[in-house]
Formats: structure tokens, C-alpha cells, sequence
């Protein structure tokens, strides 16, 4: 009788993957890794295979450490939004009402002192207009498929080449969510939503096509000899497909501006405390010499607007809105520039004043805390302290054509507001930091009891995504005062707590804090000639509604390791057993590992733990193994190490001796 034993060990894969310089993808994660033998092994009837033993790394848990095993490139990609609390000044100029030299913002279309921009304290996006929109195309997806049955696709991340709507050449990564393939040719579709230059393709090379996407090097540049798409180029068993459905836009385009910030995390063992502050430090620091377009070099906090004029390109903002949004007429506001009596005209900031990762030892979860600009003391001229304010604003409410009326009959608007402006986060990378390791909820759409992506937007997603439209669903042309233009629109809505944060506005901010006896704050009344908002600010302190992760990856009690065994999942040339749930049957599953034998930040098994497996059947070469350690929920487990190891038997039956 002639034994085999089979190691297969998810760090040896990992360590390989890192020495050729490759990406690590699906199939090269913790917890799932294929172990390819040097020596073939037969397989014959009667022969029998089981689970030995398995280790699975269970160091985070066990020490409550996030575990960075290796220097980490991390990328937030957002959009910059500003809310609108302040509205225009307006004067009555015979027969027409217009904007005001000493306001603070102007409508896009002044030339029609018709429509002027009221305040109504909901977000705008902060955009970039082309009035070439013929020149333009909107590509809002990317479909990657894998080239072999069992294997890892997807995982690693590329980059779209393009020149946007001001002219640019922009290089934007796109990260391609892993997903475990079955059956040859299966496919995923991402959101990418691209608006790029169709007529003019971008110079960083000849010969380039409008929109390319290619693998990149460790800086994040395009490797221009390895185009992607639609090329047959496979990558770690991934190719991407040709990019169909691009749609042609018309008239003014508006898309929004996106910033990018990007460092690197360093290799360490971090506390919960620790890791948030290495990130904020990281993400917030000053990255180069202040300039009028970025205050600090740090793409989170930048400015519009004003004498100089800085980001001028990007000065449009478009109310926030859905793409199920009914109405045609899209709102839409710049920030005044300097004109006649206003020299001195200051700019404008947008973007975070801060970027705050926090975590809860409550509920074990972390958290974006701030991602937006507050509302200081003394923006509406008191003498409160220090603490960020907010409260209630009020404002008329004017679009209709009031032209040759000089006393409308307007109606006052009232609402609350606690920020000044943020970012909303379009892209957080590498996923499987920020949704793996951080529990970050990153799927834009649900998920099936199989995990595969319906068409259902997901309402808990910490990301927005904007698709560039110039069609109403009933085939109507989107405007923007009345201008036919392209506009973006969300696939979500933006709302604080989810994809947003924002100060805190509890009840308590109806009562006046200055007065000698309790009072309920007063709402002034705007002038319809002076329609800028109204404000009755109180101080909300510093609370935010901060947007939480969904699931915990630390603690042992928190909802994610809150189970009792791990399950072993072994996929090769043979068969499988038949490992029964009231959904289905999990053919491949070959140990259960009880998680009350944990030593030494290990879980262990041993061969009393494993479904054995007794092949029938014509002989079969066995060479790869494809091994995952499954939770109860028989899902990818999270929050383990790389440090995995399962261990199988093939055992042979002793030969019948001839009589």
C-alpha cells in the first residue's frame, strides 16, 4: 500500500505570487488558494481521500489585530458635493429679476434672468460642462469573464485611459471584484461610468484608442503594451471584453469632478485605535506647496470660484438626483466670480476639511466619522463658541418666470442644515481591505442566496454611483435651465449616515441656547428680493452621522466569527461527497472544524473531522487542488490570516494477493 500526502498551504501560494511580482487575486487570498502538485498522483477505484489535518490562521481574531502582511496601495476615488443653504441675491431690473453683484452664487444660464438659483439645503454636485456634448460618450459597463472551470477571476485592479469632458488625459483605476468561477466562460459586470472624448483619443501615446482599459505597474501608470479590453489578453484567468453600449451624448455635458487620494499603508500588526490613526494621518496630510486649485495638495479640500477663478473648469453644480427622478428640468448653480464692486471676491471651499476613520469598542465596527466640511461658529455672524453649528435656514423658494412682476407671491421654504460641503466615495481600493478587513459594504447592487449581483441598487452601500444621461425614462431631454443638456445622476440617493456623513441635528437644536429661559428658536422670514437663506444656527456640538461599516471583522462576538466550526472545501479532478443543506448540496466540502480547539492563534483538525471521500469509477490524474475555508454561512471566511494549511491523505486499499 503506497500513501500520499498532500500539504497544501495557502501562504506558499501567496509568497510565490509576491516573488513573480504577480497581483494577488482570488485564488491567492487568505482562506482560498489553489496548491498545484510537481508530482502527479493517480487516483483509482477504491482509493479513498481524506483531511488529515488543517490549520487556519485565526491571529486577528485572537490578538484583535488588523494584519497588513505586506506594504498596501490605498486609493479613495470620490465626487466633491456642496450644499445649497445659501442662494442667490437677486435685484428687480425692469422688466427682468437678476442676479445680484454681491452674491455668493449665480445660476449656470444667467443670460435668461428667469430661473435664479434658490436655496433649499439639499446637495449639488459639483461638475464639469462641454458644450460639445456630439464629441462625448458615457460607458457605463465593464464585463470581465474567467478562461478556465474552477478558478479564481478577477481580484486585481486595471486602469481606464481617456480624455475627460476639460480636455485631460485622466488615467482612473478600476477595481475588478473577485468572484469564484465554476464553469468555463462565466461573466461579472461592473459599474465603471466613464465620460470621455470619443472624437479625440488622449496623447500619452500614439495610436491610442478614445477609451482603453490596461494593467498597470505599482505606481498606477498604464502599461500601454498591455491593453485589456476586447484583446483576448488574459490575466491571472481573466479577459476582459470588448466595451459595448457606450451611449452618445448631446448639447451642454455636465459629469462630475472626481478627486483622488492616494497613499500607501504600511506593513504592521495595528490595534482598531492604531489603524485609524495611521489612515487619517496618511490620507489628510499635506501633500504639497498650498495653491489657489488645492489649499493643501491634498485633493480632499479644494476651492472654486472667486477672483482667481481656481478649478473654474469644474465650477457647476447640478442638484443631486436619482435616475428615476421625473423631473426634466435639472437645477443647477456656479459660484460668483469677480464682478463689478467685488474686487475682492474670496473663493469658495469644497470638498472634507477632514477625513475621519474611526472605531467603536461598543459595537465593534468602524466607521467614516467625517468626510465633509461643518458649519463653523460665527458663520452667520453670532458670537457662539468654537463647536460646529448647525440648525434651520430659511429661503424663498423661486424658478417660475417672474418677469415684469416685480412683488411675487413666493412661497417660503424651510430646512435644516449642519454642513457646508464633502465628498462622497465613488471607489475605496483594494476592496478586500476596505470590505474584507474593515467591513465596509461596497456592493452596489444585492446579492442572491447563490451571492451572485441582481439588479437591485443596494441600500446600504458606502458608495455612489453616477451614471451621465441626457434622456428622461420617457424619452425626454434632460435641462439645465432650460438648456437641452447630459447630466449626471445617481443610482442611489445621497443620504447622510449611508454614503455621507453630516454634524448631528438632534431635537434639541429647536431651542435657543443664548436666551435666560427656554425658547424655541425663531425662523426669520427671507425678503423676497434677498432670497439668501435666513438662518436661526444653533450649536449641535461635534456628533456626526457617520457612515458605518456593515459587519465587524474583530471580535470573536461580533456577528462575523460569531460560529461554531469552519467548514474545508477541496475542489480537484474527483467527485465529491454530498454535504446537504436545505438549498443545496455542497459537493466539496471535506472537513468541519470545530472552533473549540483554537491554540496559539490557530484552529486545528485532525482526520476525526473529515467527510471521507471513496473514488469510484475510471482512474483520474490528480495535479491542483482547490482549497477555501468556508464559515457556517458557507461563505469565504473573514478576518483570517494567510498562514493556512490543509493537509490530505490519499490512501490506497492493500492489493488483493492472488491465491
Amino acid at each position: 500500500m503506497e500513501n500520499y500526502i498532500v500539504e497544501c498551504r495557502n501562504k506558499d501560494v501567496i509568497e510565490d505570487a509576491k516573488n513573480t511580482g504577480a497581483i494577488l487575486q482570488e485564488g491567492l487570498v487568505n482562506g482560498e488558494w489553489t496548491t498545484n502538485l510537481q508530482t502527479q498522483v493517480i487516483l483509482e477505484e477504491g482509493d479513498s481521500i481524506i483531511c488529515r489535518n488543517s490549520y487556519i490562521d485565526e491571529r486577528a481574531e485572537s490578538q484583535q489585530k488588523i494584519i497588513i502582511d505586506e506594504d498596501t496601495p490605498i486609493e479613495l476615488q470620490f465626487i466633491y458635493y456642496s450644499m445649497n443653504w445659501n442662494g442667490v441675491k437677486r435685484v428687480y431690473n425692469a422688466p427682468n429679476w437678476v442676479t445680484a453683484n454681491t452674491s455668493d452664487v449665480q445660476c449656470i444660464n444667467p443670460q435668461q434672468n428667469v430661473k435664479l438659483p434658490s436655496a433649499f439645503g439639499s446637495p449639488c454636485i459639483m461638475c464639469g460642462l462641454n458644450s460639445t456634448g456630439s464629441d462625448f460618450e458615457f460607458q457605463q459597463k465593464l464585463t470581465y469573464q474567467g478562461q478556465n472551470a474552477l478558478q479564481g477571476v478577477g481580484g486585481f485592479s486595471v486602469v481606464a485611459v481617456y480624455r475627460n469632458i476639460a480636455g485631460a488625459n485622466t488615467i482612473q483605476r478600476i477595481e475588478l471584484p473577485q468572484y469564484n468561477e465554476v464553469g468555463w466562460g462565466t461573466e461579472n459586470t461592473i459599474d465603471i461610468n466613464i465620460t470621455y472624448d470619443a472624437e479625440n483619443p488622449p496623447d500619452n501615446v500614439a495610436n491610442l484608442p478614445a477609451l482603453g482599459i490596461y494593467l498597470h505597474d505599482d505606481d498606477g501608470q498604464p502599461i500601454f503594451t498591455q491593453r485589456m479590453d476586447g484583446t483576448k489578453r488574459e490575466y491571472d484567468d481573466t479577459e476582459i471584453l470588448a466595451l459595448t453600449g457606450a451611449v452618445r451624448l448631446d448639447d451642454d455635458v455636465y459629469t462630475p469632478k472626481i478627486g483622488t487620494v492616494k497613499f500607501t499603508l504600511p506593513q504592521g500588526n495595528y490595534d482598531a485605535s492604531e489603524l485609524c490613526e495611521k489612515i487619517n494621518s496618511l490620507a489628510t496630510e499635506n501633500k504639497g506647496t498650498p495653491t489657489d486649485t488645492f489649499l493643501t495638495g491634498n485633493e480632499l479640500l479644494i476651492q472654486v470660484g472667486g477672483n482667481s477663478e481656481p478649478n473654474s473648469e469644474f465650477n457647476n453644480f447640478i442638484t443631486a438626483d436619482t435616475i428615476n427622478s421625473t423631473n426634466i428640468d435639472r437645477y443647477g448653480y456656479k459660484y460668483q466670480v469677480t464682478t463689478i464692486g467685488t474686487a475682492d471676491r474670496p473663493s469658495s471651499i469644497m470638498g472634507a476639511s477632514q477625513f475621519v476613520l474611526a472605531y467603536s469598542d461598543e459595537n465593534n465596527r468602524f466607521s467614516i466619522q467625517y468626510a465633509h466640511t461643518p458649519i463653523y461658529s460665527q458663520a452667520d455672524g453670532s458670537n457662539a463658541g468654537d463647536s460646529e453649528l448647525g440648525g434651520f435656514c430659511s429661503s424663498t423658494r423661486w424658478q417660475g418666470d417672474q418677469t415684469g412682476n416685480a412683488t411675487p407671491d413666493l412661497p417660503i421654504g424651510t430646512f435644516q442644515v449642519a454642513k457646508n460641503c464633502g465628498v462622497a466615495f465613488t471607489s475605496l481600493s483594494p476592496a478586500s481591505f476596505w470590505s474584507d478587513q474593515l467591513g465596509f459594504d461596497l456592493n452596489l447592487f444585492l446579492k442572491d442566496r447563490k451571492g451572485n449581483n441582481t439588479t437591485t441598487p443596494n441600500p446600504n452601500c458606502v458608495l455612489v454611483s453616477l451614471r451621465t444621461v441626457k434622456d428622461a425614462p420617457d424619452g425626454t431631454q434632460y435641462t439645465v435651465q432650460d438648456q437641452p443638456s447630459s447630466v449626471p445622476l445617481l443610482l442611489q440617493p445621497l443620504k447622510d449616515g449611508v454614503n455621507m456623513t453630516s454634524g448631528f441635528v438632534g431635537i434639541s437644536s429647536a431651542f435657543n441656547k443664548g436666551s435666560n429661559f427656554q425658547k424655541v428658536v425663531t425662523i426669520p422670514t427671507p425678503s423676497v428680493s434677498t432670497p439668501t437663506s435666513d438662518s436661526a444656527f444653533v450649536s449641535i456640538g461635534t456628533d456626526t452621522q457617520d457612515v458605518k461599516a456593515g459587519k465587524s471583522v474583530l471580535s470573536a462576538t461580533s456577528g462575523i466569527t460569531s460560529f461554531g466550526y469552519f467548514l474545508i472545501e477541496v475542489s480537484a479532478q474527483f467527485g465529491g461527497n454530498n454535504f446537504l443543506t436545505p438549498e443545496q448540496n455542497f459537493k466539496h466540502i471535506v472537513a468541519i472544524v470545530s472552533k473549540y480547539y483554537q491554540k496559539q492563534n490557530y484552529t486545528s483538525s485532525t482526520s476525526a473531522d473529515s467527510i471521507v471521500y471513496t473514488h469510484r469509477g475510471s482512474s483520474l490524474l490528480l495535479n491542483s487542488f482547490r482549497c477555501r475555508i468556508l464559515d457556517s454561512n458557507k461563505q469565504l471566511a473573514q478576518g483570517i490570516g494567510e498562514d493556512n494549511t490543509v493537509v490530505l491523505e490519499i490512501i490506497k486499499p492493500p492489493k488483493k494477493i492472488k491465491s
